[in-house]
This record gives C-alpha cells, sequence and structure tokens, in this order.
C-alpha cells in the first residue's frame, strides 16, 4: 500500500470515506474528511493497534463550534486564507477536544477540494474534528468513487439538524474583502495579509524532494 500518495488523498479516492462514517488514523489532519460529513479525527499508534484488534475505541462527545462563513469569496482568494484568517482570529486552542462545524455560503460555494484543504488545517486550532454538511458536490464525488454506498444514501432521508443551543459557541465571518494570507514564522497564528508581507526577505527556505 505504500508509494500511492497521501492518506488523506488516497481514501476518499478509493471510495474508502463517505457521509457518517467513524473514520481514525494515525495523523492529526485526519479531520479532513470532515468535508464528507464524516466523523475523522487522528489517533496515536497505541490507540490505532487496539483498533486493528479490536474495532473498537474510546471517544469522548466533544462540544460543537460553529464558523458560518458568509461573502463573496475574492479572485485569488482560497480555503487555505481563510482558515490561516480564522486561525489568526480565534487562536490555536479555541477548539480543543472540539468539532468544528463549519457553515455559510462561501463554504457551500468552495470546491470539494477545498472544503477538505478547510477542514484540514482545523486541527491548528485544536480540533478533535470537523464537519460540513453534504450536499450534492459531496454526492456526486461518492457516486463515482463508492457506487454502492451512493444509492445507500440516495435512499435513505436523512436530518442532520441541530439546534443552536446544541453548540458550544458561534462565530460568523465576512471574507469579501479578505485578501490571500500569509503565516509567518514561528506560529500558524501570525497571520498577515500578503500585501502586508509584500517586499519581506526570505532568511531561510526548505525545499523537500518529495520523489526520494
Amino acid at each position: 500500500d505504500i508509494n500511492r500518495g497521501v492518506c488523506h488523498q488516497v481514501m476518499p479516492e478509493e471510495g474508502l470515506v463517505w457521509p457518517g462514517i467513524l473514520l481514525v488514523a494515525t495523523d492529526s489532519h485526519t479531520t479532513t474528511h470532515g468535508a464528507f460529513g464524516a466523523f475523522s479525527t487522528g489517533i496515536g499508534a497505541t490507540d490505532m493497534a487496539a483498533v486493528l484488534l479490536t474495532g473498537e475505541i474510546w471517544f469522548r462527545v466533544p462540544e460543537i463550534i460553529k464558523i458560518n462563513i458568509r461573502g463573496k469569496i475574492g479572485k485569488g482568494t482560497m480555503a487555505k486564507d481563510i482558515i490561516l484568517y480564522i486561525i489568526s482570529q480565534l487562536g490555536t486552542d479555541i477548539a480543543l477536544y472540539k468539532a468544528i462545524e463549519f457553515d455559510g455560503e462561501a463554504v457551500k460555494e468552495l470546491s470539494l477540494d477545498e472544503r477538505l484543504v478547510l477542514c484540514n488545517m482545523s486541527v491548528e486550532m485544536g480540533a478533535k474534528a470537523t464537519y460540513i454538511r453534504p450536499d450534492e458536490k459531496v454526492m456526486e464525488y461518492i457516486s463515482h468513487t463508492n457506487p454502492e454506498k451512493y444509492k445507500e444514501f440516495k435512499s435513505v432521508k436523512r436530518t442532520n439538524n441541530i439546534n443552536r443551543e446544541e453548540y458550544e459557541s458561534i462565530y460568523n465571518f465576512d471574507i469579501s474583502d479578505l485578501e490571500p494570507q500569509v503565516a509567518l514564522p514561528h506560529r500558524v497564528n501570525n497571520v498577515v495579509s500578503v500585501s502586508q508581507a509584500a517586499g519581506k526577505p526570505i532568511h531561510q527556505a526548505l525545499i523537500r524532494d518529495m520523489h526520494r
């Protein structure tokens, strides 16, 4: 199974991720798959050994933070810019052992690839898991990667509304005027717009050979 790609990319492509699934992997950025409506989270190697042996794992039900993202996404601005900005505003420990639900018209406009980025980076706020309500973009993707699971979902009437009082907190962001963002050393929440960083000299850079 090695040399096939990054796990968070390979699993959806192989049809192993769909809405409602409980997914664990030994990487902190497993929160990525909340873009499909899955509860996915990273665990340690010892916990994974227990999962492989028993098929079970213990979780405490996390509190839920809702983040509404509104506004028209500007030219050159992507999901990475949006999530970096949110991290800069909320901090790196706002969601420790909490789940983050993303909603709002800006989220609905994002491609599935961009939603994956949004959920992937949420662990930098401490998120245990993420969630974006599955829509036709998700179902269209699953229809190609896992036709049997797609048929199953099409035949089931689903309700996944959460009452407002069930959220631990709710945050609203309007990204209409958001420029591309960049995280400066040495913290992921040390974020400024690209225009603010323009002209600053780069003293160190790391170039990795991903093919070795």
